[in-house]
C-alpha cells in the first residue's frame, strides 16, 4: 500500500507541467520573497520560449490578437517615446515586461493552466501576505507593513489579492471536492486584507473598499429574499465598523488624517500635513501641463522643471512629495505622455475585460467542469482591473516594476483560463 501512495505521488510529480507550476509560483510567491512574482513570469516565459511553434500564432482569435497588440503597442510606445526623449534605458525596463507577457499569452492561450493551480496560488499568495504583514508591524514593530515592495504597492497588491482570494471563495462556496481549497481561500482573503490595512497606505485602503463593495453587489444579487439581503448588509456594516475601530491597527488614525486634511484643503483652503495637500497641488499643476502639451506630454522627466516653475510662479503651492511621479496614474500619464498615453493605458486596463465579456465560453464534460464557468471573465479580471483602476487614482502601479508583472502576467494568466471548449 505505501509503494503505491510512493507510485501514485511519483506519476503526479511527473504529470506537473510547466504552465501549471509557472502559474502557481507566480500568484504565491508575490510577497513571500523579494520580487517574488518574478520567479513564476520567469518560468512561463521560458516555458514558452522553449515550447513555442509558429502554429501558436495561427491559432489566436482576434480577440487575444487584440489584448496582446494593446500591450505591445503600450511597450513600445513608453520605450520608444522615453529613447526619443532620452531618458534612457532605464524607461524600458517597465514596458518592455509587457512584450515578455504579450509573448507568455500567446502561448499559453492554447496549452493554459490547471485553474486549480491558479486558485491555489492566488489563496496561498493572500495567505503569505498576512503574515508577512503581521511579522513585520506586531514582531518587528514597524510603522506600516511593506513586505518587501514600496509600502504602497504591498498594500494596493495585498487589497488585490484579497479581492482574488475572496472572489475563489465566492465561486466555489465550499463545494464537494473543492472544501480544502475554498477554506484556504476563505483565509487567504482574511489575511490579504489584514495585510493591507496594516500597510496603513489610504490607497489601499480605498482599493480595499472598492473590490469589497464589488464583492458584496455580487453576493447581494444572489439572493431573492430581503431578509436574507438585510441579515447580509448588517453584518457586512458591522464589520466595516469593527475594523474601522480594531484596536493595535493604523486604520482609524490614517483615515481620520485623511479626511481632516482633504477637508481643511478644499473647503477652508488650508493645509495641514504635508501628504494630501502636496497630492491636490500636484494634480492641479499636472492638470495644467497637461493642457499646454495634450498629444504627447512632457515626457517622464520633462515635467518636473515645468512643475516646479508653477510652484515659483505661485500657481501651485508645493510639489516636493512627487518624486518620480503625480501620485495618480492617469493625472500622471497625462502630464508625462499625453492623451496617447492615457488611451494606451486605458486599453491595456479595460481592452481584456471587454473583450473576455464578448467572448462565448462552453463547459466541456470533465470531474473539473466547476471550474470552467466562465471564471476569469465574470470573477477575477473585474476584481484585477478594479483593483489597477481604483489604486492608480492615488499611486502609479504601473510605474513600480510590482505593479507592471503583477498587472501584465496576472492578464495573460487569466486570459488562458478563458479558452473556448476547454
Amino acid at each position: 500500500m505505501q509503494h503505491h501512495r510512493w507510485l501514485n505521488f511519483g506519476n503526479r510529480l511527473r504529470a506537473l507541467r510547466w504552465q501549471d507550476i509557472g502559474a502557481f509560483l507566480f500568484f504565491a510567491a508575490v510577497f513571500a520573497i523579494p520580487s517574488g512574482y518574478s520567479l513564476g513570469a520567469v518560468l512561463l516565459f521560458v516555458g514558452s520560449l522553449l515550447t513555442f511553434r509558429a502554429s501558436d500564432l495561427r491559432a489566436l482569435d482576434l480577440h487575444v490578437w487584440l489584448v496582446i497588440g494593446a500591450f505591445v503597442l503600450y511597450a513600445l510606445f513608453w520605450g520608444v517615446d522615453g529613447l526619443l526623449r532620452g531618458e534612457g534605458v532605464r524607461e524600458l525596463d517597465r514596458p518592455i515586461r509587457f512584450l515578455f507577457a504579450a509573448f507568455v499569452l500567446a502561448r499559453i492561450y492554447r496549452v493554459p493552466p490547471s485553474t486549480k493551480f491558479v486558485f491555489f496560488g492566488i489563496s496561498l499568495g493572500a495567505l503569505t501576505a498576512g503574515f508577512v504583514a503581521a511579522y513585520e508591524y506586531y514582531w518587528v514593530g514597524m510603522n506600516r507593513a511593506n513586505g518587501f515592495m514600496p509600502t504602497n504597492s504591498f498594500g494596493m497588491l495585498a487589497a488585490l489579492y484579497a479581492g482574488l482570494s475572496l472572489c475563489v471563495l465566492q465561486f466555489l462556496r465550499f463545494g464537494a471536492g473543492y472544501r480544502s481549497l475554498s477554506l484556504l481561500a476563505a483565509l487567504g482573503g482574511i489575511s490579504a486584507s489584514t495585510a493591507a490595512l496594516l500597510s496603513g497606505s489610504r490607497g489601499a485602503f480605498l482599493t480595499l473598499a472598492g473590490v469589497g463593495l464589488w464583492l458584496f453587489i455580487r453576493e447581494l444579487l444572489r439572493y431573492d429574499r430581503w431578509s436574507l439581503r438585510i441579515g447580509l448588509t448588517t453584518c457586512i456594516l458591522l464589520v466595516v465598523i469593527a475594523v474601522y475601530n480594531a484596536p493595535g491597527t493604523p486604520v482609524e488614525q490614517r483615515i481620520d488624517a485623511a479626511v481632516h486634511s482633504a477637508t481643511a484643503y478644499v473647503i477652508d483652503s488650508e493645509r495641514i500635513g504635508s501628504s494630501i495637500p502636496a497630492r491636490f497641488d500636484m494634480w492641479q499643476g499636472g492638470l495644467i501641463l497637461f493642457l499646454e502639451k495634450p498629444l504627447l506630454g512632457w515626457g517622464e522627466s520633462g515635467y518636473q522643471a515645468a512643475l516646479s516653475d508653477l510652484v515659483e510662479w505661485g500657481v501651485i503651492d508645493d510639489d516636493h512629495a512627487s518624486g518620480r511621479h503625480l501620485h495618480n496614474q492617469f493625472v500622471h500619464v497625462l502630464v508625462s505622455k499625453g492623451g496617447v498615453g492615457l488611451f494606451l493605458i486605458l486599453a491595456i486596463l479595460f481592452l481584456p475585460l471587454f473583450l473576455s465579456n464578448n467572448r462565448v465560453t462552453t463547459l466541456v464534460s470533465c470531474e473539473e467542469k466547476i471550474l470552467k464557468r466562465s471564471i476569469a471573465s465574470h470573477t477575477l479580471l473585474p476584481i484585477s482591473i478594479l483593483a489597477y483602476f481604483i489604486g492608480g487614482l492615488t499611486r502609479v502601479p504601473l510605474e513600480h516594476h510590482s505593479g507592471v508583472m503583477v498587472f501584465s502576467f496576472s492578464i495573460a494568466i487569466l486570459w488562458s483560463l478563458e479558452v473556448v471548449g476547454r
